[in-house]
């Protein structure tokens, strides 16, 4: 049984590094300077916004019902998607810079940092480990995305700074609550608390919330604004 599972993970290993190698050859064929991002997108309107609104909520769900439950597996499939998607779509962010300038590090490497943390959670989950190691990975990814969206309210960036800001934040203090709690007396851990398992949920799902407005008006704008767009290369 063991080795079968082993089995399974070196294959989505391997699709994992066959996507990544893809997402190599995609940037050297097509240089970023012709990327749809720097050309038609701005800032505030990226169509994958909605990987964090799914991820947190998966999160969020997982707080409140699965820190509790007996049997974790049934969020293995939620975290590892949600992961998977990160990675990939952050790493080509970061590999190609097909957005305008400190943008890409705005939106890029956290996308990283989500994912590579929804991935670590999934094995966890799925091998029955001890969380406490994923926390601190958290901890300290969750604090990134605090600084970022200090940040952008303090530079402006993005349509809605303030908005987005926010959105970083409390995302990222999704992830910093979940080392503290790892280090505070059991009394008042998400495992036992209720009252704080329901804070933590509010905070995800405040996140959320935030994503989901920028992220499903991007959906709805990019249809209108795109109709007529033509590729660099066809035109």
């Amino acid at each position: 049984m063991e080795e079968a599972a082993t089995k399974k993970w070196i294959r989505v290993a391997g699709l994992c590094v066959v996507c990544l190698l893809l997402m190599l050859s995609y940037a050297l064929a097509r240089p970023a300077t012709e990327s749809l991002f720097l050309e038609a997108h701005t800032s505030a309107r990226l169509p994958w916004v909605w990987l964090l609104v799914a991820g947190l909520v998966v999160l969020a769900h997982y707080v409140y019902r699965g820190i509790v439950a007996e049997d974790k597996k049934p969020w293995v499939a939620g975290f590892t998607i949600t992961g998977f998607i990160g990675v990939t779509t952050g790493l080509h962010m970061s590999l190609t810079w097909p957005l305008p300038g400190s943008h890409n590090i705005l939106f890029g490497e956290p996308t990283v940092l989500f994912g590579t943390l929804f991935l670590g959670a999934a094995l966890a989950l799925w091998k029955e480990w001890n969380m406490s190691t994923v926390a601190i990975y958290a901890f300290f990814a969750g604090l990134v995305a605090v600084v970022l969206g200090v940040r952008v309210m303090n530079l402006g960036l993005t349509r809605s700074p303030v908005v987005a800001g926010l959105g970083y934040i409390l995302s990222g203090l999704g992830g910093m609550l979940a080392w503290l709690c790892c280090l505070l007396h059991p009394s008042v851990s998400l495992r036992t608390s209720g009252g704080l398992r329901v804070i933590g949920v509010l905070v995800l799902l405040a996140a959320a919330g935030i994503w989901a407005l920028i992220g499903y008006n991007a959906y709805w704008g990019h249809i209108e604004s795109f109709s007529d767009y033509v590729p660099p290369l066809s035109r």
